[in-house]
């Protein structure tokens, strides 16, 4: 008796826990400066920067996304004002309550969206990927002993290149600000410790003859 193949299908699925966030903020500021001068001229932009950095962002954690120039008459002059785009990073869900709350408190700013960050890094794929063939390699056995077959190998694996990305989080209107409530706790809207789901799929042919 010849080979056989013994195909199998695995879905891996893992729960991930966010470990970070990307908060986009508008600034709006009184006068219009680009790149690096936006963080040292800008006013409003620099009390922000400030207010953060209190509560434990670092100057790095902080970049400007883009710079939109309100004009009168189509001409820009000293009286145009500025909207600053800035992204702030964290490497700690911890800390989005203090965050918000500069945010919250700084002159003109409001808060666009939330973007969690999770724990998808190359070393996270692999040990994901190693757990659906191992997974993949148990029903191949169990099928090929009950057929009286030992698998001997691997034909062929098939299996997505990378996984879903993370949706961002809005928190309502841009106006919107989170709320200090009793004891200091800050509403925020939303879930403060976030989970998702991933999957990955991968497909595997064995190889099996017989046990004799």
């Amino acid at each position: 008796m010849g080979a056989t193949i013994i195909r199998v299908d695995v879905t891996h699925e893992e729960e991930l826990v966010a470990d970070g966030f990307d908060l986009f903020v508008t600034v709006r500021g009184s006068s219009v400066f680009t790149g690096r001068a936006a963080f040292e001229k800008a006013a409003e932009v620099k009390s922000l920067v400030e207010g953060v950095r209190v509560v434990g962002l670092g100057r790095d954690d902080v970049s400007l996304v883009g710079v939109q120039v309100d004009v009168e008459s189509g001409l820009l002059s000293k009286s145009s004002s500025a909207r600053y785009s800035l992204r702030m990073r964290a490497g700690e869900v911890e800390r989005l309550a203090d965050v918000l709350t500069a945010v919250a408190s700084a002159k003109n700013a409001t808060v666009d969206r939330l973007v969690w960050r999770y724990p998808e890094g190359e070393d996270a794929r692999q040990a994901w990927l190693r757990a659906a063939v191992a997974s993949a390699r148990g029903r191949a056995d169990a099928i090929a002993g009950g057929l009286g077959l030992r698998v001997t190998g691997v034909r062929r694996v098939i299996t997505p290149v990378a996984p879903p990305m993370p949706r961002p989080v809005m928190l309502g209107a841009p106006q919107a600000a989170p709320t200090r409530g009793r004891g200091g706790s800050v509403d925020l809207g939303v879930d403060v410790a976030p989970t998702r789901q991933t999957a990955i799929d991968v497909r595997v042919d064995f190889v099996a003859v017989s046990q004799d």
